[in-house]
Formats: C-alpha cells, sequence, structure tokens
C-alpha cells in the first residue's frame, strides 16, 4: 500500500479521527459508519456495531460525514 497516494492519506485521517463515513457501493447500497482498518485490498467499516469487510473494487465513492 502507498502511503504517500491522497486515496491512502484521506483513508488514514478517517481512520485516525473515528470520523464517521458514508460510503456508497456499486451495487447501489449505501453505509453509514466508522472505518476500522484498510489494507490493499480492502477496507473494514463497522456499520450498526458490525464489521464488514468491503473490497476496494466494490466501493463507487466514499465520504467523511
Amino acid at each position: 500500500m502507498d502511503t504517500g497516494l491522497p486515496s491512502t492519506k484521506f483513508l488514514q485521517n478517517l481512520l485516525r479521527n473515528k470520523q464517521p463515513l458514508e460510503l456508497k457501493l456499486v451495487t447501489g447500497d449505501t453505509l453509514n459508519g466508522v472505518l476500522r482498518w484498510q489494507d490493499e485490498h480492502c477496507i473494514c467499516v463497522e456499520v450498526g456495531g458490525q464489521a464488514m469487510m468491503i473490497p476496494k473494487p466494490a466501493i463507487a465513492y466514499l465520504k467523511g460525514l
């Protein structure tokens, strides 16, 4: 994972600050939660007390709330 990329820095900032986020999937589903971790291939978002591992290619967009 390239920690110099703006997208990685954005996710790390959300993680560090435990900032809520909105995540839109390519399926059209929208999730609101908190980022728990990220790696090269996936992110983990806690939604309603449940951890969800989401492959990065499944994400249409992600924004901090």
